[in-house]
């Protein structure tokens, strides 16, 4: 068998083809670099949000789980709730105080004991509570 030596095109057609095959995998490579860049980035911005989820869950909850701000929210809550209730409780208080003080006020009036000046201040008192 003899061996044919390759004609001045088709080593130029093979140059022509192994140029854009170079050419090609260089576009390939560069891209490559290029999303592994960004895959670097991205994995870095997923470890800072985990980072920041990590510190938010232990604000909100606090170190041992239990101390943070949900949990100071639940106990102010309570204690709103507790004020809430005794105002509540000083509300009635006001209300019996002053239905006593018209008992009083009757009394007083109704046997004339009290001068001008006595009805007048037992009168503002009413007025004011």
């Amino acid at each position: 068998m003899a061996t044919r030596d390759p004609s001045g095109v088709e080593v130029g057609r093979l140059q022509s083809a192994t140029e854009q095959l170079v050419t090609q995998l260089t576009a390939i490579q560069s891209s490559i670099q290029a999303q592994t860049a960004t895959n670097s980035r991205l994995e870095a911005q997923l470890t800072t949000a985990d980072e920041r989820i990590g510190e938010l869950r232990l604000l909100l909850n606090g170190p041992d789980g239990s101390s943070g701000l949900l949990s100071r929210l639940q106990g102010l809550e309570a204690e709103l709730r507790g004020v809430t209730a005794d105002l509540a409780g000083l509300k009635a208080l006001v209300a019996e105080s002053k239905k006593t003080l018209i008992k009083i006020a009757v009394v007083i009036f109704g046997s004339g004991a009290v001068g001008s000046a006595g009805i007048s201040k037992i009168l503002t008192l009413l007025g004011s509570g």
